[in-house]
């Protein structure tokens, strides 16, 4: 059994490294710590979600905890082959091994880590990947439900294998709540949920940005369907989406 499978063990290993450290030393202070799946703009985004703050004796007390019942934990880190994903990993494996994880770093073309994802590949214990997208969390239900997480060896969506019975149901109501500020509440729920359990690591928000030529406009004005008055967030759908309906060309 997988030391991931402890809370205890996820938990510690988000509170081993410095968020803003590492954004500094990696991406030469670009972006955003972040705290959970949920970036500012989206449904569901809290300030304070419970999430752990950065405290590295906690981690290792924890960690030293567990090993003292079950043993040394080995951790492999898959990443893709960029220089920068490389130094992410690195310093993770560095800030993960002070607290007493061992730590491999497996280096995979992104087409197979994508293929190791989908079929649960063994050796696939932790892995750097952009969160998927998107303004409404029921566009998240076939990534996070646990009827998508099928055994190793069978193709699923739902990448880690999560399966939690709380998120569950949360994905259930709000497929079917009609009351937005209901549905607010409960994609808020499930964001409390991810940082309680620690099922994710995250690190910064991903910053995007649209150039344009001064004489292009209406990129990210497109209307909301719901009349209400509101505009399409560029790139909330899929990273770094564009929406051209109401775009023109001042001539």
């Amino acid at each position: 059994t997988s030391a991931l499978n402890d809370q205890s063990v996820r938990c510690a290993l988000g509170q081993a490294f410095d968020k803003q450290d590492l954004i500094d030393v990696v991406y030469n202070g670009h972006g955003t710590p972040a705290n959970g799946p949920f970036s500012p703009g989206q449904e569901g985004y809290l300030e304070d979600n419970g999430s752990l703050p950065y405290d590295p004796d906690a981690a290792a007390a924890a960690i030293s905890a567990y090993e003292a019942a079950n043993g040394p934990i080995k951790i492999n880190f898959s990443t893709t082959t960029s220089a920068t994903n490389l130094a992410r990993a690195q310093f993770l494996a560095d800030a993960w091994g002070a607290v007493g994880v061992d730590v491999t770093i497996d280096q995979i073309e992104q087409s197979k880590l994508i293929n190791n994802a989908l079929l649960g590949d063994p050796a696939f214990d932790i892995f750097g990947w952009r969160n998927h997208a998107g303004i409404f969390v029921d566009t998240q239900n076939f990534w996070w439900n646990s009827s998508a997480a099928l055994p190793p060896g069978q193709i699923a969506l739902n990448f880690g294998r999560l399966k939690d019975p709380v998120i569950d149901d949360l994905l259930g109501k709000i497929r079917g709540e009609a009351d937005k500020a209901k549905r607010v509440a409960m994609t808020e729920d499930i964001n409390r949920e991810f940082a309680k359990q620690c099922w994710i690591l995250p690190i910064n928000f991903t910053d995007w940005g649209v150039q344009m030529k001064p004489t292009v406009h209406g990129i990210g004005n497109s209307p909301q369907a719901d009349d209400s008055g509101t505009t399409q967030r560029d790139g909330a759908g899929f990273p770094g989406q564009v929406w051209l309906t109401a775009a023109f060309v001042e001539s």
